[in-house]
C-alpha cells in the first residue's frame, strides 16, 4: 500500500502513518506505521489474508483516517489532504 500526506498541496515529511486491522468487536489494532520520506510518501508490504486495513495519520482516534479495502495482489494508493 502506497499512502501520500501533503499539505496545501506539498509533501508533509515525518508524519506517523498508521496501519490497523479490525477486531470482532470493532476496535483496531495497530500491525505497522511508518514515517513519511520527503515526499510525504509512506510504502508498506502488508499482509495478503487481511480484507481491509484502517489507515490513519498521527493516531488511529483521530479525523485523519479511513477504512481501505485491498485485494489479492493489489497495489492500493491513497491520499490524506491536510486543508
Amino acid at each position: 500500500m502506497k499512502v501520500r500526506v501533503t499539505e496545501s498541496g506539498l509533501p508533509l515529511a515525518g508524519c506517523r502513518v498508521m496501519f490497523a486491522v479490525r477486531n470482532s468487536d470493532g476496535s483496531y489494532n495497530p500491525v505497522a506505521s511508518a514515517l513519511t520520506d520527503d515526499n510525504g510518501l509512506v510504502e508498506m508490504i502488508l499482509g495478503a489474508r487481511v480484507e481491509g486495513y484502517y489507515v490513519a495519520v498521527e493516531k488511529l482516534e483521530g479525523n485523519w483516517g479511513r477504512f481501505v479495502k485491498v485485494a489479492f495482489g493489489e497495489v492500493k494508493e491513497i491520499e490524506f489532504r491536510k486543508n
